[in-house]
């Protein structure tokens, strides 16, 4: 999800030069409102930090976005191409691959160019567009790993009713959904519940709405419930997974079912660790900010907080499918990989 600093003065400088942000005095919310230098690059782009820099940004980005494109075109070719793997709860991997490929594909480039250029040049359209696709798509993918749990809880908690339940057709119904539900979260803003400027100019910032109300809203849909949501329901996982393997204890080795116990423990772990890690820090900052008048990170970590929640997108489908033998040999079988013997 896209935010950015305050808009200030411009100035351009070689890179040469030694740079000073002259600070002018309270900007709106009680920020310092700094003079914002570019620096001349190759073909007469100036960028908001030096040359070297703009381009080691670039790069490390765009492999970002490369991972996430290749690992999740992999998983949904991996569920329609593979026979194993071809099975009604498979498609909440799908529509999670779809969310997080939508994310590398129409709201990571945009971030890339506007973080190392330092200003907004794609215009306000552009610019309300790609703010609602963000959004929508970062709340698609959390939403998604919402219902994965979900399904898993019902699976290992009422195996037998639920194998009854989980028809294709619910399956569609859960995934439109949470689809709905990203849209009805991310629409508002173009409703008019927003703060944004009626015109553009070269300096001002393309950023999410502060409006406090929308910012309350959209962070428990987005984020806090789902979080809520997730946690109790890997934890009673847990819970009926350790039970299940201490009643089978008696007719299996020991060691084996303590390793099994391991084995899930970790795996949950990881899941719900890679989750919080990258999208905790987003938004206690999208939630903070708009009430914190005194609050001014710098852009750069700003920058790295947002592109923190991005990397989940890169990470799902690793996450989602190491632990899993199926989709390790379809990416096998896909990539051409042979095992060893």
């Amino acid at each position: 999800m896209g935010w950015d600093g305050d808009e200030g003065n411009l100035t351009s400088v070689n890179e040469s030069e030694t740079t000073t942000y002259a600070d002018d005095g309270e900007g709106e919310g009680g920020c310092p409102t700094s003079e914002l230098t570019f620096y001349e690059g190759p073909l007469g782009v100036s960028f908001a930090v030096p040359f070297w820099e703009a381009a080691a940004t670039a790069l490390v980005l765009s492999l970002i976005i490369l991972v996430t494109i290749v690992g999740n075109i992999l998983v949904i070719l991996s569920v329609f191409t593979y026979r194993p793997l071809r099975i009604v709860q498979n498609f909440f991997i799908v529509s999670l691959a779809v969310a997080d490929l939508t994310v590398a594909l129409l709201v990571l480039p945009f971030n890339v160019a506007y973080s190392i250029l330092g200003r907004w040049v794609f215009g306000i359209h552009v610019c309300k567009m790609w703010l609602t696709s963000d959004v929508m798509c970062c709340t698609a993918s959390i939403l998604n790993l919402c219902a994965i749990a979900l399904d898993r809880y019902w699976a290992i908690t009422d195996p037998i009713n639920y194998a009854r339940k989980r028809s294709l057709k619910r399956v569609l119904l859960m995934i439109g959904g949470v689809w709905i539900l990203s849209g009805v979260i991310s629409s508002p803003p173009l409703a008019g519940w927003n703060d944004w400027p009626e015109v553009f100019h070269s300096s001002t910032p393309c950023q999410l709405t502060s409006q406090q109300g929308y910012v309350i809203y959209s962070s428990l849909g987005s984020f806090y419930i789902p979080l809520l949501i997730m946690t109790i329901v890997y934890a009673e996982i847990f819970v009926a997974t350790r039970r299940r393997l201490r009643e089978r204890a008696r007719a299996s080795k020991l060691n084996a079912v303590k390793q099994n116990e391991r084995r899930a423990a970790r795996t949950l772990g990881i899941i719900m660790g890679v989750f919080v890690v990258c999208w905790l820090p987003f938004f206690l900052m999208y939630v903070i900010l708009p009430f914190c008048s005194t609050c001014c990170p710098s852009d750069k970590l700003i920058n790295f907080i947002t592109w923190l929640g991005y990397i989940n997108s890169a990470l799902n489908p690793i996450i989602y499918t190491i632990f899993n033998l199926d989709f390790r040999r379809a990416f096998k079988k896909l990539l051409h990989i042979k095992s060893a013997t």
